[in-house]
Parts: C-alpha cells; structure tokens; sequence
C-alpha cells in the first residue's frame, strides 16, 4: 500500500496499482492503517477533512468505493482489525467493539484500569473459534485477556469496594488490576464510592446488612464502626506467621481490635530523625 497527495492505492504481487480511496483534500485528510477482517477483505478508516468523524470504507466486487461505517466526534487511536462485522479500536483509553452493521459501539476492556497507557504495546488477535484476545506485551509483562461474549465465568468475582479517594485508593486499585491480569481465573470487580454523592453511606449499610463488597478499603474510623457493630471477620489466621515476621514490628496492630486482626494496613510511613553522631 502507498499514500500519495491524491489518495491511498494498494499494488498486487504484479505490481498493478488499483486505487482504493481518493482523498477529499490530500491536505488535511488522514488515512489510518487499513485493517482486514475474517475473509481477508481490507478496510480503510479514513478521517475526512469536512465531516466530525472517521469513515470506515472499502473497495467491493464492483470496483465501488462503499462506506461501510462512521463514527462521530471520536479520535481513534489504535485500530485493530475486524472479525465479521465487529471491528475494534482503541479510544480513550479503552478497547471498543463497533459493530460497522447494526452501528452498536461498546467498550469491552479498560485499558487505563489495567495499566495499560500506551495503546501501541497492545495487539489483538482471534483464535479458530472466532473468539477475540488482547495481548500486552512491555518490558516486564506478557499477558493475554480474552474479549468475546462467550467469557466463560470461572467463578463468581471477589467484590472490593474502595470507600475513600485518599492517594491510597488508587494504589489499592492499581494492585487489583495486577492481580487480576496475573489471575485471570480470580475474577475480581472493583466498586468506588464519590464525594459527590451518598454512595459510601449506601455501601457502609449494605455491609451492616450483610451485604455489600466482600473486601473494604476504607478509612479506621469507619473500620472501628463495621466492627462494633459485628459486620467484620477476623484474618488473622488467612496470614501465615511467615508473612508476619517479614512485617514492621507492630504494623499488623493498627489492624486490630479486640485483640484479633480485623484490616490489614496497605502502608505505613516511618518517621526518623537523624541527629549529630556525637549527640
């Protein structure tokens, strides 16, 4: 394939060139790389310099340039391919199905939630059932997630529910996020509450109930309040001794209430003060 001022033209093993797409205004038109979907048949998005959006075209049987599909007012930044009529894309940090037929658009993976900033170290492919996985691929991870329908559900998800926006909130999240591209067969969903709203009070009732997420984050205060109120379970035996003897002395007690372990601290900041040796 080859992009000149006119147009994008692709040339055959013979070296024939036929022209696939005759830009509008070569000067402000952009072609993204062509994408093909299950059959071979290749696609080109193209972002008209005089519409809001992206085209999704293509030369068919009759040597006719169809549209095939638009999206509006979305700067795409990865396209990935096509199978079937579904085509995916990456936009705004997340992984979206288009199906170019019925015009549905979904997102089908966050990649900013699973720590992925840069779309390009991403890949998408599909196995001989047709089901569609994304790969990531950096200098310290390699890790496949499977994106189609059929994602069998191994278990029922271990619920975390994060009922504060302090720094440690997203250090918390940031962690379940690895866990669970290390752990695919441990699903696990995040809920989080906001400042702006009754959501962490609505959370807070649901475990008096019973109810709610099955893992907390929050603040001691309301630690304190879940366990005079008897809404927690002690863990002090889920930590094997080895674990606790690598800890800071006296980490594990902030924890505790009771005399048993009802948290566990995420962080602890240790304050020194160095003084003149002679002193």
């Amino acid at each position: 394939m080859e992009e000149n001022q006119d147009g994008l033209y692709i040339v055959d093993d013979e070296g024939n060139a036929v022209t696939a797409y005759i830009c509008q205004d070569s000067s402000r038109d952009m072609i993204y790389e062509p994408v093909r979907d299950a059959a071979g048949r290749m696609f080109f998005p193209i972002k008209d310099s005089d519409v809001n959006g992206t085209r999704l075209v293509w030369k068919n049987e009759r040597n006719e340039i169809v549209e095939l599909g638009r999206t509006e007012n979305e700067i795409i930044d990865k396209w990935y391919g096509m199978q079937g009529s579904e085509l995916y894309y990456a936009w705004k940090g997340s992984v979206v199905r288009w199906n170019v037929g019925t015009g549905k658009r979904e997102r089908v993976f966050d990649l900013k939630a699973n720590g992925i900033g840069e779309q390009l170290s991403t890949m998408l492919f599909w196995n001989s059932s047709g089901n569609a996985y994304l790969r990531y691929i950096s200098k310290t991870e390699d890790w496949v997630s499977r994106l189609s329908y059929e994602e069998p559900k191994l278990r029922n998800p271990v619920r975390v529910g994060i009922m504060t926006q302090e720094s440690g909130a997203n250090f918390v999240e940031a962690s379940i996020a690895t866990f669970s591209r290390k752990n695919p067969q441990c699903p696990v969903t995040v809920e989080k509450t906001s400042q702006t709203d009754n959501s962490k009070e609505r959370m807070l009732v649901e475990v008096l109930n019973g109810k709610g997420p099955d893992l907390l984050y929050i603040p001691y205060k309301d630690l304190r309040k879940l366990w005079e109120n008897g809404a927690l379970a002690e863990m002090g035996e889920l930590i094997p001794d080895s674990v606790k003897d690598t800890l800071l002395p006296g980490v594990l007690e902030y924890g505790e209430m009771g005399g048993k372990l009802y948290g566990i601290p995420i962080s602890v900041d240790v304050k020194t003060m160095f003084t003149h040796r002679e002193i």
